[in-house]
């Protein structure tokens, strides 16, 4: 039968030459636009290792010297940092708060960010600081890797660090890194590693992020002035889910703005976290709208063009196969003969159209931005393009083909 279908093949060599020519294009633009867009889809359905739902960020206001009211302290006086903290408390307190957590630059979403690099002998990693109190873990929901619960690597914190899975492969490759050391750049702050997270990332759309997780200093946040204590510390607070209502910030700022008044800080709003997500991933989506759209819209016209052609070129042979039927051939027969040609083109034409692709990967030509390039992403674009081109090769081969397969035989041997 394959060698039936190689010798139809070349006798329609003029013909099939320029359809096998048009398949290899398509082929090698298709498999780009598949990597990207399975890519896209994997990176955006991986978890992001936290949970936002009904979590809120408390955002307090400073006085100014010339605002009525304001209070001066001494230098160095640690009132502020006292006011501060009793506004944390009296935020934990509220029945409706589940647990609160307090920290620098730490909460999901959240555009400023803090870097450094740490070192294990000779191997190194940059890592995203993220300064917290143990209460993260249980506010935002972070799970440790070996299956325990957010209260696993709360207790496990204390004065020890917590890090990412993609901090432990860089570090300790084949090996736990619970328990281990890693150093700054210059040997002069040794951290043992008491726990890691299962995997996290920024947001959605972003590759597992190297986050350290490192206590939070209170004797250096005692000896901060009021400004810099202010600007630097964020509270984050989740809502029970008996309490959260729509109307629940608005509700919950009107009853708690006279007691979070301490000092010079008073509370300015609460912010739903799920309000920094919309607003970061907007910046994600403002250029990918164009790229899907342009990808969507030219696979579309890589599908009719493909249909079209396979529609033409089964027209052009009406009269073959009513000659086919009219000498004993089924409609069967026929249809899956014509199908099983348009198969072997697009095979034919898919062998040099994968080698071009595999070109593309050793001149570093696809995007690593959300994934590395391995086998298996290979692979996959691989079999997707494929499966999508010998369905749309199908479909263009079976509609035109069915509907010469019922022509009479008689008629075709009157054209014929």
């Amino acid at each position: 039968m394959i060698r039936h279908l190689f010798k139809l093949i070349w006798t329609q060599r003029r013909f099939n030459v320029w359809i096998v020519l048009e398949l290899f294009v398509v082929s090698t633009l298709m498999w780009y636009i598949v990597d990207y867009l399975s890519v896209l889809a994997i990176t955006a359905s991986t978890p992001t290792g936290f949970n936002i739902e009904n979590t809120y960020k408390l955002n307090l206001a400073l006085k100014q010297a010339n605002e009525n009211g304001y209070v001066t302290y001494e230098e160095g006086s640690p009132e502020p940092y006292q006011n501060m903290k009793r506004i944390e408390e009296r935020l934990r307190r509220h029945p409706d708060i589940e647990g609160g957590s307090v920290g620098e630059w730490h909460y999901p979403y959240c555009r400023s960010n803090s870097n450094n690099s740490y070192w294990r002998d000779t191997l190194r990693v940059n890592t995203e600081i993220l300064t917290v109190t143990p209460d993260y873990f249980r506010v935002f929901r972070v799970s440790s890797a070996d299956g325990g619960g957010p209260e696993t690597l709360a207790q496990a914190m204390g004065s020890d660090y917590i890090i990412t899975p993609a901090v432990e492969e860089r570090l300790f490759p084949g090996s736990s890194a619970i328990g281990g050391f890693i150093f700054d750049r210059d040997d002069s702050l040794n951290m043992r590693v008491a726990g890691v997270t299962t995997l996290m990332k920024r947001m959605e759309f972003s590759r597992p992020a190297c986050f350290l997780f490192m206590p939070l200093d209170e004797s250096d946040r005692v000896l901060r002035g009021e400004n810099d204590l202010w600007s630097s510390t964020d509270i984050c607070f989740r809502v029970k889910e008996t309490a959260a209502t729509v109307d629940f910030a608005e509700r919950f700022a009107r009853e708690m703005r006279p007691q979070l008044q301490v000092g010079n800080f008073y509370l300015s709003e609460i912010t739903p976290l799920s309000d920094f997500r919309e607003e970061q991933l907007e910046w994600v989506y403002s250029p990918l709208r164009f790229r899907i759209g342009f990808s969507i819209f030219f696979l579309t016209n890589i599908f009719l063009g493909i249909i079209g052609t396979f529609w033409l070129r089964i027209n052009k042979r009406r009269s073959e196969i009513g000659l086919r039927m009219a000498v004993g051939s089924s409609r069967r027969m026929v249809l899956w003969q014509m199908i099983g040609e348009g198969l072997v083109l697009l095979v034919i034409a898919f062998i040099p159209s994968l080698l071009v692709c595999l070109n593309l990967v050793q001149v570093d030509l696809l995007p690593e931005e959300y994934m590395d390039v391995t086998p298996l992403r290979i692979l996959l674009n691989t079999v997707i393009t494929f499966t999508l081109l010998a369905v749309v090769v199908c479909l263009g081969t079976w509609y035109p083909a069915r509907r010469s397969a019922k022509i009479e035989p008689a008629e075709a041997l009157h054209y014929e």
